[in-house]
């Protein structure tokens, strides 16, 4: 599913946008977190991890073990499993299109490709960890525990609907990220840590790749518009002056 829904998006974008100019976004997007204001989530985040990780009580495992012994959730945190990565994002497609279609507003096709980059490159980083840490989960299933996808994903999806739809919408889906990480440890899948670490990546990237493309946005209109107002040769007026470049 995730390869399929990832293909998908490129594959509408590389139709719209020359290949050179795709690819070089993707490079500056994947630095987003050092590179824009998301780096005050990434540090802090980064930070959370690094302390669970050190602690020498090892809090992270004892409270993880704990919650998947009460299991708060019960059952429930299946939906959590089952819908906390792609789907979510997927349901945002679909009614984006809709919407768009319906409205005859292309801003909302935008906002589905910035989603599923911001998806991608958290989802690059989060696979490569996982195959690099190898560290077992919980429940012993094998050795992909650091960091949690699901907290990624679910985060990242959260962060782009904050960004572009504001703060109601926004809490709303950092609900919903709330309730898939607290289910991956309702169901001993993951550690603290690993939560905490896959929400930091998901919302570095989230805000980052938004950032990105609003300050390029910003930097393009500056750059192509200039208004200039000058004292007429006579001094006894002013004259104004518009300059359009491309």
């Amino acid at each position: 599913m995730i390869f399929a829904y990832l293909s998908l998006i490129f594959a509408l974008f590389f139709s719209a946008k020359a290949e050179a100019q795709f690819l070089y976004r993707q490079v500056t997007n994947l630095a987003t977190p050092v590179t824009t204001n998301a780096r005050y989530p990434f540090m802090l985040g980064t930070t959370a991890t690094i302390v669970t990780l050190v602690d020498e009580n090892d809090s992270s495992k004892k409270y993880t073990r704990h919650t998947s012994n009460k299991k708060p959730l019960r059952g429930d945190g299946r939906w959590g499993d089952k819908y906390g990565t792609y789907n979510l994002a997927i349901g945002y497609t679909g009614a984006a299109v809709l919407y768009g279609i319906a409205a005859w507003e292309t801003h909302h096709f935008d906002n589905v490709v910035l989603l599923g980059e911001a998806l991608a490159h958290a989802g690059l980083v989060t696979w490569t960890l996982k195959n690099t840490v190898r560290e077992r989960r919980p429940n012993g299933e094998d050795r992909k525990s650091f960091p949690s996808a699901h907290a990624a994903m679910s985060t990242a999806f959260a962060s782009v609907v904050h960004a572009v739809h504001g703060f109601g919408w926004g809490m709303l889906a950092y609900g919903a990220a709330t309730y898939v990480c607290f289910s991956r440890m309702n169901d001993g899948a993951h550690y603290l840590h690993d939560v905490i670490a896959g929400a930091t990546i998901g919302m570095s990237y989230g805000w980052g790749v938004y950032l990105n493309k609003v300050g390029k946005y910003h930097k393009r209109n500056a750059s192509n518009h200039q208004f200039q107002v000058a004292p007429s040769p006579d001094l006894e007026g002013a004259q104004l002056a518009y300059q359009y470049s491309f």
